[in-house]
């Protein structure tokens, strides 16, 4: 996602945050390979903790694709998911949701005011996640659905 934002936004300064040293060594190549080296800060660690050191950064947006998978539900994966992806961009807690409603508590402080977050989800999520933004203080929630006709990300504003 973040070679992507860049590469639309050229103007734009891309943070990219991932707890997989690997994966952002992958994404890192990728961003050179693609032109978007430059335009994208990359850094390691949980969620928003990579940021602390930056006091006072904001964004306009904030997007992710966390892991959302119930722990119950990884056998009914596709075998080349489940067998191949590391658990832990898959799994997200008992009910899929624990590391969506840490980014979800966590934005409102890094995002402007008119700020939007956008959060990838799972099947079945689209009403829980609604309701944690609106307890999060965002406005303007919505959900839009994949090319599959499935819920797929949650949005909304920060007031």
């Amino acid at each position: 996602m973040a070679i992507t934002l860049a590469r639309e936004r050229t103007t734009c300064k891309v943070f990219a945050v991932d707890s997989s040293t690997g994966a952002l060594d992958v994404a890192r190549e990728n961003g050179v390979r693609l032109g978007a080296a430059f335009q994208v800060a990359w850094l390691a660690g949980d969620l928003f903790e990579p940021l602390a050191p930056f006091a006072g950064l904001k964004f306009d947006l904030v997007t992710a694709n966390p892991p959302y998978i119930p722990e119950g539900d990884l056998a009914t994966l596709p075998v080349d998911i489940r067998a191949f992806e590391p658990r832990l961009a898959l799994l997200g807690g008992q009910d899929g949701l624990e590391v969506v409603t840490r980014i979800i508590r966590g934005a409102p402080r890094f995002l402007f005011s008119g700020g939007v977050l956008a959060v990838e989800m799972g099947m079945g999520q689209a009403a829980a996640v609604q309701a944690l933004f609106s307890e999060a203080g965002f406005t303007d929630v919505r959900v839009d659905k994949d090319y599959g006709g499935h819920d797929r990300v949650a949005s909304g504003v920060l007031p």
